[in-house]
């Protein structure tokens, strides 16, 4: 069953009353995270449980593609995905699960584009599966000097 979201891009050092964009959403997943990425303003990345969504826009859309994640592919791995953010000087995304694991998310210039008016150069595909740590990972973060800091549901 589809759940109802809304999107929105909102102009926040101005005075507007209305956001830039916006866009509702109906997607089998809930999205629970929206993360920017610092290297460029006009991307950004929602997470599900189960789902990753790419989103790019500009002054008059919204656009966006589900991230896939072959198992088949990429090997055997659990729990729910839980944030997904963007590398450090770069477009390549980590997403973490609740079970310790995190998906590698990286360009790829010859994926063939849907017949839409998706405007995106490049997709995302899933191109490796690590096991970080043995229990759930809650949190993780991109510091400023490129390392990936995690918080586990076990307190560590």
């Amino acid at each position: 069953q589809a759940i109802e979201q809304e999107i929105s891009v909102w102009s926040w050092t101005t005075d507007d009353s209305e956001p830039l964009l916006r866009q509702k959403l109906s997607f089998s997943d809930y999205y629970h995270v929206v993360k920017f990425n610092p290297s460029s303003k006009n991307q950004l990345v929602t997470t599900g449980a189960k789902s990753i969504s790419y989103w790019n826009w500009d002054d008059l859309r919204l656009e966006h593609y589900i991230g896939v994640v072959s198992k088949t592919d990429l090997g055997n791995f659990s729990g729910r995905f839980v944030s997904t953010i963007f590398l450090p000087s770069t477009e390549n995304c980590i997403t973490a699960t609740s079970d310790g694991y995190v998906v590698v998310w990286e360009n790829k210039n010859d994926v063939p584009s849907k017949k839409s008016s998706n405007t995106f150069s490049t997709m995302k595909i899933a191109t490796k599966v690590l096991r970080l740590v043995e229990c759930g990972i809650t949190s993780l973060i991109a510091t400023s000097n490129d390392y990936l800091a995690i918080a586990c549901d076990d307190g560590a």
